[in-house]
């Protein structure tokens, strides 16, 4: 039987992984949340982060720091 878990990464989509069945019973899973990330970085979320990679490259830098 197929299973999946449920993955967020930093700044993305969230995706659905296979799971072999070896993973913990402790499930963690990390999510984004722009609001948290703005509040505590600074990050402005608007067009800019869209459209400039330098900025999203950089935001994504501080969003890593800060967890």
């Amino acid at each position: 039987m197929l299973k999946l878990r449920n993955h967020i990464p930093i700044g993305a989509p969230a995706r659905r992984e296979a799971a072999d069945g070896t993973e913990s019973e402790m499930r963690v899973s990390l999510g984004f949340v722009p609001g948290w990330y703005h509040k505590r970085c600074g990050i402005d979320f608007s067009e800019q982060w869209h459209k400039d990679p330098f900025y999203r490259y950089q935001s994504l830098k501080k969003m890593k720091n800060e967890l």
